[in-house]
C-alpha cells in the first residue's frame, strides 16, 4: 500500500536510505521474531558463517485494507565487510548505491494474511514487482490467528548472474536454509502498529524547522482535522507530492482544517534540514514543518504516511500511505460531513418536544435502528446519556454517531465484519473513556460513562 513498498526498486531505495540492519528485527537468543509478519524462526547454522550479505526486512503490511503482510531476508553479493560499510557510509556515492542494488536479491520472502489468498498474491507481486514470483515453488507454511502464511520464493537466476559463483551458490543454500526454518516456525497475526493507532491520541513536543519548540496540542487546537505528513528529503515521492500539498493545504484552511509536516531525515545534519526549508519554500508551503519525534519511526510504514487526527490528536482514520494527494481532502471531506451529520443529528434530539406517548415512539425508533447493524449504548449512574460520539472503526475506516435521547448510536450500514469502538467526545461533566471496546460475538454492547468529580 505504501511508498516504501511499492516496488522492488523502491523497497532497495528505502533500504539504502535508512539503512536498516539487524536492529530492524527483534532477536530472541538463536531466534528471530519477524513480529511485522507474524513469525519466529530459529537462525539456521548457515547464517553463522556468510561471505555475502545477510540482513531480515520484516516489510509489513502489504495492502491498503491491512489484511496482508510480508517480511524478506535480502542478501547482497559482496563481501559483508564491504556491504556493511556502504551501507552504513554516511558518504556514499551513487555509484556505491547502483553497486549496493546490483548485488541486492529478496530471499525466501514470506506472505502472510487472513484475506483472499489470489489477492493477497497479487499484492505481494505488486511489491516485488521487479522480481518475478516462483509460484512453482510457493508453499503454504502454516495458520495462526486466522492468518494463513506461505512461502512465496522468488526467481534468482537472473540475480544470479550478477553476482559471484561463490555468491551465488550461498544465496542458494541461504534461501532453502530459511524456507526450511520457516517451515518450523512460530506463526502469529502480525503486529500491526498502524492498524492500532486509530482511536489513539497523538502527542509529541518537539521543534519546528526553524528550531523553535512546538507541541502537538498548540498545532492541533487550530485545526477540526488536522493532516500529519509525515516525509523527508531523502524520499522522492514525499518531494514530488509537496506542490499539490501546498495547494491542499490552502483548500484546508477554508473548511478549518490543515496540514503538519513531520520531517524525519535519515541525515540529520543542518546542510540537510537547510535543502529541506528551501525545497518547502520553492513550493510554497505555508503550513507549520516540525523534526519528527524518533518514536514515530517505529510505527510510519513508509515515507510519506499521512494520518488524520481532530483537534485532541485522536486518530480518526487508518493511515494514508504514498503519495495519495486523490484521498487526502476526499477523506477529510468525508470525515467532517460524518461530524456535520452527527452534530445536526444531536441538534435535532435537542430541539424534540416531549409530548405525550413520545417516550414509546423514540424507544421503538431507536430499537428498530439499533437492529439494522451494530449498537452501542452509552450510560451513566442514572441512566442514558446523550450527544456521546462514538466511532466506529473497521480495518479501512472510522464512522462517527451521536447518542440519542436513549443514548444509542449505531451504524446502519454495518458490513458485519469487526469494529473497535471508541467514545471520541463525552459531554461536560464526564470523564474522558480512553477504552478501545470491541463487539465480543453480538451487536450491542452498553459503556457506562463516570461523571467528572
Amino acid at each position: 500500500m505504501y511508498t516504501m513498498k511499492k516496488t522492488a526498486a523502491l523497497i532497495l531505495g528505502s533500504l539504502l536510505a535508512l539503512s536498516l540492519s539487524t536492529a530492524a528485527m527483534a532477536s530472541d537468543d538463536d531466534k528471530m521474531q519477524l513480529e511485522a509478519a507474524g513469525i519466529d524462526i530459529r537462525v539456521p547454522e548457515e547464517l553463522n558463517s556468510l561471505e555475502g550479505y545477510l540482513d531480515a526486512y520484516p516489510i509489513g503490511v502489504i495492502d491498503e485494507d491491512h489484511h496482508s503482510y510480508a517480511a524478506a531476508f535480502y542478501y547482497i553479493g559482496m563481501p559483508y565487510d564491504d556491504a556493511e560499510n556502504l551501507l552504513n557510509a554516511s558518504d556514499r556515492t551513487e555509484d556505491d548505491t547502483a553497486e549496493l542494488k546490483s548485488g541486492m536479491f529478496y530471499i525466501a520472502p514470506v506472505l502472510a494474511t487472513d484475506s483472499d489468498a489470489d489477492k493477497a498474491l497479487q499484492a505481494f507481486e505488486d511489491v516485488f514487482s521487479d522480481f518475478e514470483v516462483d509460484r512453482d515453488r510457493m508453499q503454504e507454511l502454516g495458520n495462526a490467528d486466522g492468518y494463513t502464511f506461505y512461502s512465496v520464493p522468488l526467481a534468482a537466476d537472473e540475480y544470479y548472474s550478477k553476482i559471484g559463483e561463490e555468491y551465488a551458490e550461498e544465496c542458494g543454500k541461504l534461501e532453502q536454509a530459511l524456507i526450511e526454518a520457516e517451515k518450523k516456525a512460530d506463526f502469529y497475526a502480525p503486529k500491526d502498529a498502524e492498524k492500532d493507532m486509530v482511536g489513539q491520541k497523538i502527542s509529541f513536543t518537539t521543534t519546528d524547522i526553524d528550531g523553535n519548540t512546538v507541541t502537538s496540542e498548540e498545532l492541533f487546537a487550530k485545526n477540526e482535522i488536522t493532516m500529519l505528513n509525515f516525509w523527508g528529503t531523502w524520499c522522492p515521492f514525499c518531494m514530488d507530492e509537496m506542490d499539490e500539498l501546498a495547494q491542499i493545504h490552502k483548500n484546508l484552511q477554508k473548511k478549518g482544517c490543515g496540514i503538519v509536516g513531520l520531517e524525519y531525515e535519515s541525515t540529520p545534519d543542518e546542510e540537510t534540514y537547510n535543502y529541506g526549508r528551501e525545497y518547502l519554500e520553492e513550493c510554497g508551503v505555508e503550513y507549520p514543518n516540525v523534526i519528527m519525534p524518533e518514536e514515530y519511526l517505529g510505527i510510519v510504514a513508509g515515507f510519506p504516511t499521512s494520518i488524520l487526527v481532530d483537534k485532541e490528536g485522536k486518530v480518526l482514520t487508518m493511515p494514508i500511505g504514498g503519495p495519495r494527494v486523490d484521498k487526502y481532502e476526499q477523506t477529510i471531506d468525508e470525515l467532517l460531513n460524518e461530524m456535520k451529520a452527527g452534530n445536526a443529528e444531536a441538534n435535532n434530539t435537542d430541539n424534540t418536544e416531549d409530548t405525550e406517548g413520545t417516550d414509546s415512539t423514540d424507544n421503538t425508533a431507536s430499537a428498530v435502528n439499533a437492529a439494522a447493524g451494530y449498537s452501542v449504548t452509552v450510560t451513566d449512574e442514572d441512566g442514558p446519556v446523550e450527544g456521546v460520539v462514538i466511532q466506529f472503526c473497521d480495518d479501512n475506516t472510522c464512522s462517527m454517531k451521536p447518542t440519542d435521547a436513549d443514548g444509542i448510536a449505531s451504524l446502519e450500514d454495518a458490513d458485519g465484519g469487526d469494529y473497535e469502538i471508541h467514545v471520541l467526545v463525552v459531554p461536560d461533566g464526564y470523564k474522558a473513556d480512553e477504552t478501545v471496546y470491541h463487539f465480543d460475538g453480538g451487536s450491542s454492547m452498553e459503556i457506562k460513562l463516570e461523571k467528572a468529580a
